[in-house]
């Protein structure tokens, strides 16, 4: 597929004491030896995570279309084998002063949609950012009034009428201004997504009180406790140039975040989870919390990540042919978002197969 990619997952290895030598006194390397070799190399390569993407970013297609009047774009991804169902839509939205492009490598989303069976979108905020609903004075899009929810459903509407998209089958995730566009979207929406998630960003200040009744639906929240860009405890939002420290509004914290939309989802059980990381086995490396039994539907899922700062988890970063790798060592946040959204999208799928059961033995 123009790429190399071994393995979808980062896991972690555990290494065991051995007590034979690879060697023996003549210098071969006796069976036991040679077999421990080819185990780890076969466990390195299984594990190993390369530079190049499954689905590169030459493979995206790039739309272009007006929304209210404004040239808008979007970067997406087809899988290649196309079932005969309507396909699930995710949504990925870039953080401020980002782009498709960046997103795309960072998340590695469309490798997913190649295994999982979706198509995954990449819009492109005005001036590389989003009217999340915080009011900056500086900001282009909020001195434009850019419609960005508007933008979602054109979005939306463009897959339905273009593609084998699935219309009650739409996610919506994004990183940092991308995440509170998420918060935004969830309180100022209804039924345009079955599902959302926000990563290193909660809802911010000014939106706070006006979330009176958000739409109902699954939400997932993951923020490193260690972000010094979105502050894990609320408060003001600093983002740091060269010369100076620029002030991007005011976000609530990951709890008041978590249980606002619990609280308006009438959920009625909360648990909390001690996790290991990818590689800090720390039972305290992440703290998962899940509020369930809400009424009539939906549930809050969120993950506190211990070590994390701000960037998308277990994202892929390149600057340079010696400057790359992976971000934090406590959660790979592709693979929990995609899943999130993947067990809405069978379940629902199950569940109309046994209505549809059902109706077939009634109507006997």
């Amino acid at each position: 597929m123009g790429g190399t990619f071994c393995h979808m997952n980062r896991k972690n290895i555990a290494y065991s004491k051995f007590s034979f030598n690879f060697w023996d006194r003549c210098g071969n390397i006796p069976k036991q030896g040679l077999l421990f070799i080819l185990g780890i190399l076969l466990i390195l390569t299984m594990n190993c995570r390369t530079t190049q993407l499954a689905v590169p970013i030459d493979s995206h297609r790039v739309e272009k279309i007006k929304s209210k009047s404004v040239k808008r774009k979007f970067h997406y991804f087809v899988p290649s084998e196309m079932s005969e169902q309507k396909l699930p839509v995710v949504i990925v939205l870039h953080g401020g002063g980002g782009n498709a492009n960046g997103i795309i490598m960072a998340t590695k989303i469309s490798d997913y949609a190649q295994e999982r069976g979706f198509i995954a979108v990449y819009p492109s905020g005005v001036g590389n950012r989003w009217n999340d609903g915080r009011n900056l004075k500086n900001a282009q899009t909020d001195k434009l009034r850019i419609d960005d929810i508007q933008f979602l459903k054109d979005i939306k509407k463009y897959f339905v009428q273009n593609h084998n998209a699935d219309p009650n089958h739409f996610y919506l995730t994004g990183f940092s201004n991308g995440g509170f566009m998420v918060t935004r979207s969830i309180c100022d929406t209804k039924e345009l997504f079955s599902g959302f998630a926000a990563l290193g960003a909660g809802i911010s200040t000014p939106h706070y009180p006006k979330c009176k009744n958000p739409d109902k639906k699954p939400i997932l929240f993951i923020w490193g406790e260690k972000d010094d860009t979105v502050p894990f405890n609320g408060g003001e939002m600093i983002v740091k140039t060269n010369q100076d420290k620029i002030s991007v509004g005011f976000t609530e914290s990951y709890e008041t975040s978590v249980d606002h939309f619990a609280d308006r989802f009438s959920c009625e059980s909360k648990s909390s989870v001690a996790m290991k990381g990818l590689r800090d086995r720390s039972k305290s490396a992440i703290t998962k919390t899940i509020h369930a039994n809400c009424k009539p539907f939906g549930y809050v899922e969120g993950y506190a990540l211990k070590n994390h700062s701000h960037t998308w988890p277990g994202g892929f970063h390149y600057k340079s042919s010696i400057n790359f790798g992976y971000d934090g060592d406590d959660l790979n946040a592709s693979d929990v978002v995609v899943e999130f959204f993947h067990k809405n999208w069978i379940k629902d799928r199950i569940d109309k197969k046994e209505k549809e059961s059902k109706s077939m033995v009634k109507n006997r």
